[in-house]
């Protein structure tokens, strides 16, 4: 992917397609500054984590809210910890950003637990149990791993014994 940002004309670039490219690290931010009139960008069926999430500004999670909630960017829920990655810095934004950010962090959350009715309130009636939810779904996803972890010592002391 770094072989993209080396490109000339990288401002006339209006979609990019990296559909089921084993790529294991994206930095959003780079992308949309390097594509500046991106509108399309597949990011499916790839092992995804997120770099750089606190170098986005608000017109570029403003962007990534909009577009994973009209499709025109995609992202695989089931691979990689993309999705976790963005929720955590959601929660983090809710918790400390400016009213801005935490309206975009509302959205993007929103987008990203597949609720497509997206409020654009400056701040809904609810949301105070926003960062309960992230939090919620953020325990969820460590407890799993620790199970998975424990699980496979437990296995593997089996094994030796």
């Amino acid at each position: 992917m770094d072989a993209l940002l080396t490109l000339p004309n990288k401002d006339k670039v209006e979609k990019l397609n990296f559909f089921g490219n084993k790529i294991g690290e994206v930095d959003l931010s780079r992308i949309f500054t390097d594509f500046p009139n991106l509108k399309y960008l597949n990011l499916e069926r790839n092992p995804l984590s997120a770099k750089n999430l606190e170098n986005l500004t608000s017109g570029q999670l403003e962007k990534l809210a909009e577009g994973m909630k009209s499709k025109q960017i995609r992202i695989s829920a089931n691979q990689g910890t993309i999705l976790s990655d963005l929720l955590e810095y959601t929660q983090k934004l809710i918790k400390n950003g400016d009213n801005s950010q935490r309206q975009q962090a509302y959205q993007l959350a929103t987008v990203i637990q597949g609720n497509s009715s997206v409020k654009n309130e400056k701040q809904p009636d609810k949301s105070g149990y926003m960062p309960l939810v992230i939090g919620g779904i953020l325990v969820a996803f460590s407890a799993l791993i620790i199970g998975y972890l424990l699980g496979k010592k437990r296995k593997s002391q089996e094994l030796e014994d």
